[in-house]
C-alpha cells in the first residue's frame, strides 16, 4: 500500500455496502502508520525495462494480478512472451498442465517463444 491513496481506498470501499463495514471496524491503512519502516522509493513504482528473456504468464480471473498487469510489464520487457489463461485465476504454475509445459519449454531455450499447442483450445473454467 506504499503508493495508495488512504482516502480514495476507503472512499471505494465506503461505495459499496458489502465492504463498508470492513473499512470502517477494519481501515486496511490502520496498521501503516506504526509499522517501523520507511516508505517505498518513487523508483519502485516505475516500470522495470530489460532485454532479458521473461516469461509472463496470466489467468484472465486474477483478481490480485491481472493480465492487464501483465501486459503492462510486457512493454518493459523487449524479450518477453506474454500469455494470458482464459480458465485460471490467481498462481497458474503447479495448477494447470499448460502453464507448466509452457515454462518447461521457456526455460529450456529462453531465446525461443514457448508454445503448446492447447493454447488454441483452452479449457473452460472449472
Amino acid at each position: 500500500m506504499p503508493f495508495a491513496d488512504p482516502g480514495a481506498a476507503l472512499g471505494n470501499y465506503r461505495a459499496y455496502p458489502l465492504l463498508r463495514s470492513l473499512a470502517d471496524s477494519l481501515p486496511p491503512f490502520a496498521a501503516c502508520a506504526t509499522w517501523p519502516v520507511p516508505g517505498a522509493d518513487p523508483a519502485e513504482k516505475q516500470l522495470v525495462r530489460s532485454a532479458v528473456p521473461a516469461l509472463i504468464l496470466a489467468g484472465t480471473f486474477d483478481p490480485i494480478t491481472p493480465p492487464a498487469y501483465g501486459c503492462q510489464t510486457a512493454t518493459g520487457l523487449v524479450n518477453s512472451h506474454f500469455f494470458e489463461f482464459l480458465s485460471i485465476g490467481h498462481d497458474l504454475l503447479g495448477n494447470e498442465p499448460c502453464p507448466d509445459r509452457l515454462a518447461a519449454v521457456f526455460l529450456d531455450d529462453p531465446t525461443r517463444a514457448p508454445t503448446d499447442s492447447r493454447l488454441l483450445s483452452p479449457a473452460p473454467p472449472r
